[in-house]
């Protein structure tokens, strides 16, 4: 239980709202995009983006933090951040 709370409490807040926000912002100021511009690219995939961002991290942190050794917890999210890339 505590693991789970641990995962699942603090993702909804912080990547919508905190992690989202200022990864648009910079991405859009290193474009040129106007504020406007890229507060409308954010809304706009922030549902696609946090449905994609839940159904891979949020198990994948599970067992990062309830099966996996702490000595190689980096490693795994690394490995599950580079597949995701793919």
């Amino acid at each position: 239980m505590c693991v789970a709370a641990f995962v699942v409490c603090p993702v909804p807040c912080s990547h919508p709202f905190f992690y989202f926000p200022v990864f648009y912002g910079m991405k859009g100021f290193v474009e040129g995009r106007s504020p406007q511009d890229i507060y409308a690219k954010y809304r706009a995939e922030l549902w696609e983006n946090c449905k994609a961002l839940w159904t891979i991290w949020v198990p994948a942190q599970l067992v990062n933090f309830s099966v996996v050794p702490r000595h190689l917890r980096i490693p795994f999210g690394e490995h599950i951040a580079l597949g995701c890339m793919h």
